[in-house]
């Protein structure tokens, strides 16, 4: 299928014309690659933030313009240079051909979601924040109109999607779609983190959520929500192991619902990978089976020690143009949410920080559960007014807050 879709960039009359936005450590990852290939041109760089992208480029040696209005944004020719704004706007009058957002700001997210929906273009994420918390709204909308919002491939859902479908197209059946972590504390915060995400090259929320189990949740609801599956248990279980072998032992496969349930292991050292465990087809395959050293079955887990964020991403990408088919979105009647938990002792005037920050982090819930309707998702969180006293790791529910007003907010009520 690379080979095809290759192929199918070259034909084309001229590349595909994308217009990225959010140059964080992703969004850089992501130009660069683009820049660098066959069929592809990003027309148009939306940030919010000019004065560090215009450093970040200029240290890169990147051409680029600054077209400071949506009007501007369509005026002249710049040739090769890279168009660059803070104007969401101008998506509409850049003749892009798909939008990839990549900001990781729900709020924001949702707006230039809904601007280049109604500019009729389909648009790509990195970005399972915003679908774990509005994207079955976004998906409504989307699919009334003829197009696609969906999240790529090389972010983990994406991955774990792409390879859902390999091993399906094998013969087996999927229990359980699954994601390895290397560490895991609720309570961290970006104080604790500094260092790390300097090291890593990220702020200190976006290490943060990665920490704290926010992000996991986030990306396995957006898992869950796509295939209608669900958990073994609030949170997800989240078991420790020292080897990827451990994974068919720590889990009782004998509760696992016949939807299947998402879930992830930790484990330092183990590969920042994928896994899915399933049976097969044909239990005629079982001696094959042994013989390629899956084991003796019924179950079987088989994994990919590796997701390449922004470098898979261009598959996704020019699968959207060329075919208008999504990799993972989230359905329109989800099976799971992501709550907020408080991360501290929070009282009334207090001002949530969101996610990856020191008030509360994310867990995951299936919509079935009780708590879960009362309860504010953690992607709705940031802004959040603390009305009454909430102790720590006590679910945070809609009334113990008033909601800030933003896109997201209004667009998760619409039609409740």
């Amino acid at each position: 299928m690379y080979d095809i879709i290759r192929h199918e960039l070259r034909r084309r009359k001229r590349p595909v014309g994308v217009a990225i936005v959010g140059l964080g450590f992703m969004g850089y990852g992501l130009l660069r690659q683009l820049q660098s290939m066959d069929g592809f041109r990003v027309q148009l760089l939306v940030s919010r933030n000019l004065d560090r992208t215009q450093a970040r480029l200029r240290q890169a040696g990147v051409p680029f313009v600054i077209t400071d209005t949506a009007a501007s944004a369509a005026q002249g020719d710049h040739g090769d240079l890279l168009r660059v704004t803070d104007d969401y706007r101008s998506i509409s009058q850049a003749s892009c051909d798909i939008v990839v957002e990549m900001s990781g700001d729900v709020p924001y997210a949702t707006i230039v979601t809904l601007h280049s929906l109604d500019a009729g273009l389909n648009v790509a994420t990195m970005n399972a924040e915003l679908h774990a918390t509005v994207g079955h709204r976004l998906r409504r909308i989307a699919d009334d109109a003829g197009l696609v919002v969906a999240d790529v491939q090389g972010d983990q859902p994406g991955s774990l999607a792409a390879f859902m479908e390999e091993v399906r197209f094998f013969g087996f059946n999927p229990v359980m779609a699954g994601n390895i972590k290397g560490f895991l504390d609720h309570h961290a915060t970006p104080e604790s983190l500094i260092e790390e995400g300097q090291k890593r090259g990220l702020s200190g929320k976006q290490v943060t959520s990665f920490t704290d189990g926010t992000k996991i949740a986030l990306e396995m609801a957006l898992v869950a929500n796509h295939y209608g599956m669900t958990l073994l248990a609030p949170g997800m279980h989240g078991h420790t192991v020292e080897s990827l072998d451990e994974i068919l032992n720590v889990f009782d496969w004998s509760r696992v619902p016949e939807q299947g349930c998402v879930d992830y292991v930790i484990g330092r050292g183990l590969p920042a990978g994928i896994f899915v465990v399933g049976t097969h087809s044909d239990a005629g395959q079982a001696s094959y089976l042994q013989y390629l050293k899956l084991g003796d079955g019924p179950l079987y887990m088989l994994y990919r020690p590796f997701h390449l964020c922004h470098l898979e991403a261009p598959y996704s990408i020019a699968r959207m143009v060329l075919y208008g088919k999504g990799t993972i979105h989230s359905a329109a009647q989800p099976t799971t949410a992501v709550v907020a938990i408080a991360k501290r002792d929070l009282l009334p005037g207090d001002v949530l920080d969101g996610i990856g920050g020191y008030c509360c982090y994310g867990e995951i819930r299936t919509v079935a559960d009780p708590e879960t309707p009362a309860a504010v998702p953690i992607g709705l969180a940031e802004g959040a007014t603390v009305k009454r006293a909430i102790t720590k790791d006590e679910l945070i529910a809609f009334a113990d807050v008033t909601l800030p007003v933003n896109r997201a907010v209004e667009l998760f009520y619409e039609n409740r």
